[in-house]
């Protein structure tokens, strides 16, 4: 079952949640990731941590055009949420500017950034 969320009419940024299976739940981000976003994007990360209690969380990047400091803090933030459930948090595609800024700030390994084929 896929889903849209509902996101701030002024934000450039969009996310839709997938139950792939009871135990995995893949968040498509689309968009911009900034200060505008991470409210929509942390929210509905905790809902489905509370909702659906998967064993891990995949975040589809693929199509995040921008990523900036306050979008780091809420990836980790997100990450920190899914340890404190017994759950995981990955980024399973990412878009080359995504993986850029991971690996500029030593990030690509400590959120799991998956090969391309990681969904």
């Amino acid at each position: 079952m896929s889903f849209p969320v509902d996101t701030s009419s002024e934000s450039r940024f969009t996310l839709a949640v997938d139950d792939r299976t009871p135990e995995v739940v893949v968040m498509r981000l689309t968009g911009e990731i900034d200060r505008d976003a991470v409210t929509d994007l942390q929210t509905t990360f905790a809902e489905i941590l509370d909702r659906h209690r998967p064993e891990r969380v995949a975040l589809d990047m693929s199509r995040v055009t921008f990523l900036d400091s306050a979008g780091l803090r809420t990836l980790l933030t997100c990450r920190r949420m899914a340890a404190t459930a017994n759950s995981r948090v990955e980024v399973a595609l990412a878009h080359d500017i995504v993986r850029q800024v991971l690996t500029i700030t030593g990030l690509l390994d400590v959120l799991n950034v998956a090969p391309a084929d990681g969904l």
